[in-house]
């Protein structure tokens, strides 16, 4: 990451975290409009 240098063996893991240092949440809740940095984190949300 060229912001704080941490590595990434794959180039998807710092697309996402890249998120961390744009305050891109690009994954939203059909249901409620909140939105998430990552995939994961949405589907999380719509189990609950």
């Amino acid at each position: 990451c060229a912001d704080c240098g941490k590595r990434f063996l794959v180039k998807g893991e710092l697309t996402q975290h890249r998120h961390v240092h744009t305050g891109e949440r690009p994954f939203t809740c059909a249901d409620c409009s909140k939105s998430f940095s990552c995939s994961s984190s949405l589907t999380l949300h719509r189990h609950r």
